[in-house]
C-alpha cells in the first residue's frame, strides 16, 4: 500500500475535490483545489492524515464522515466553513487547530470524534451548529470565543470528560442540552452577557458543584439543573423566570436564594432535592406550583411570604415540613399539597377560597381555621 496519494486519485471539478480513489495512509490535497466536496473522503477506513493547501476555503458535508483512523489534518488560515458531518464519528482525531479565519461549523461537524482533546475556537467564529461537537468523550477543554452569535442544541453534549469551560463575555445564550451528561464538569462562571440559558443546559451535569451565573440572566429554562451536582445556587435579581423542574433532583443541594421580582415558582422545580433543609420565599412570589418541593425529605422549615396567592397541588408532598405558617393572602391550596409533612399544627388562612383533596394526608397536624 502507498504511504501518499498521487494526483491522479483525486476527482476534481471546478476546484473541488469530488471523491479520491486512493488506498495510502496520507492524502496531500493539491494546491489550487478550494472546497473539499460532499463525502469526498467519506469512509476512507486507512487515511490517516490529510494535507490541505492553503487555498482551502470549505470542507463541504460528509467530506471525511467515518474515516476512523484520521489521526491529523490541517486547517489553513483562509479556511472559512466546516460542513455539517464533515469529520463524523472521526474516533482517531486527537487535536485540532481552528484557524482565525473560520466563521461557520455545521451540526454534526465534529460528532463522535471520541479522542479529540481540546475544542479552541477562534475569536471570528459566529455559528456552531446543532451537535457540532457532541460525544466528543475524551475532550477536557471547552473555550468559546465572544464573536459566538449562533450555539446548536446539544452542541457540547456528553463530553463526559470535559472539566474546562471558558465562554468569553459577548456570547448571549447557551442552548438547549448544551451541556448534557458533561459529568466531570464541576464549575461554570458564566459571562455578564448571557441573558437565557434553554432548557436542559447542563442536564445531568453531575460533578457539577457550583455555577456563577450572569448579572444580566434573563431566563432560566425547564429541566436546566436537573441531576446536577449543585450545593448553593443565588440566582441574580435580574432573573424573571425560572422553568418547571429547572433544579430538580439536585441532591446536593443545601442552600437556594431566588430574587426578589420573580412571581412563579414552576412545577417540580426543586423536587427531590433531599438535602434542601431550608427555603424563604421572595417577597415578590404569588405561587408556588405543583410538585415544586416535593419530596424534599429534608426541609425542616419554609417561609412562606405574605403576598402568596396561590399553592398548587403536590407542592410540598413528603417534604419534611416541622413548622408551617401559611400567610393571610393565600386564596388556593392544591390537592396533597402538604401530604406527609411533620407540623403539629397548621393555621388556615381566612381569606382561603380553594381546599383541594387530600392536602394534610399522612400529617398528624391540628388543623386550626
Amino acid at each position: 500500500m502507498n504511504k501518499t496519494n498521487n494526483r491522479s486519485d483525486f476527482v476534481i471539478q471546478e476546484k473541488t475535490v469530488v471523491a479520491w480513489s486512493g488506498d495510502a495512509l496520507d492524502a496531500r490535497v493539491p494546491y489550487g483545489v478550494t472546497h473539499v466536496g460532499p463525502n469526498a473522503f467519506k469512509n476512507c477506513k486507512k487515511l490517516a492524515r490529510v494535507r490541505l493547501p492553503s487555498t482551502v476555503v470549505s470542507v463541504d458535508s460528509g467530506a471525511f464522515y467515518g474515516c476512523d483512523s484520521l489521526e491529523k489534518i490541517n486547517f489553513p488560515n483562509g479556511l472559512e466553513t466546516i460542513g455539517a458531518y464533515a469529520f463524523y464519528n472521526c474516533g482517531s482525531l486527537a487535536r485540532i487547530k481552528f484557524p482565525r479565519s473560520i466563521r461557520v461549523v455545521e451540526n454534526h461537524a465534529f460528532y463522535g470524534c471520541r479522542s479529540l482533546k481540546a475544542i479552541v475556537l477562534p475569536n471570528g467564529v459566529q455559528s456552531v451548529g446543532v451537535n457540532a461537537f457532541s460525544n466528543c468523550i475524551s475532550a477536557r477543554r471547552v473555550a468559546l470565543p465572544s464573536s459566538l452569535r449562533y450555539l446548536g442544541d446539544f452542541v457540547f453534549s456528553k463530553c463526559a470528560a470535559l472539566v474546562s469551560l471558558k465562554i468569553r463575555y459577548g456570547i448571549e445564550y447557551l442552548p438547549n442540552s448544551a451541556f448534557y451528561k458533561c459529568a466531570a464538569l464541576t464549575f461554570v462562571a458564566l459571562p455578564n452577557s448571557i441573558t437565557i440559558l434553554e432548557k436542559s443546559c447542563f442536564c445531568d451535569a453531575e460533578s457539577l458543584r457550583e455555577i456563577r451565573f450572569s448579572k444580566k440572566l434573563r431566563s432560566i429554562g425547564t429541566g436546566c439543573f436537573v441531576n446536577a451536582g449543585l450545593e448553593k445556587v443565588i440566582v441574580p435579581e435580574s432573573v424573571a423566570e425560572i422553568g418547571e423542574g429547572a433544579f430538580g433532583r439536585c441532591v446536593k443541594l443545601r442552600y437556594v436564594s431566588l430574587p426578589d421580582g420573580l412571581i412563579a415558582i414552576r412545577a417540580n422545580t426543586f423536587v427531590y432535592c433531599e438535602n434542601l433543609a431550608y427555603f424563604r420565599c421572595p417577597s415578590s412570589l404569588r405561587s408556588i406550583g405543583r410538585g415544586a418541593f416535593l419530596n424534599c425529605r429534608k426541609m425542616r422549615r419554609v417561609v412562606l411570604n405574605d403576598g402568596l396567592l396561590r399553592i398548587e397541588k403536590g407542592a410540598f408532598w413528603d417534604s419534611g415540613l416541622e413548622t408551617l405558617e401559611i400567610p393571610s393572602t393565600v386564596v388556593a391550596i392544591g390537592d396533597c399539597a402538604f401530604v406527609g409533612i411533620g407540623a403539629k399544627t397548621v393555621r388556615l388562612p381566612k381569606n382561603l377560597k380553594e381546599c383541594g383533596k387530600g392536602v394534610f394526608d399522612r400529617t398528624d397536624a391540628k388543623i386550626v381555621c
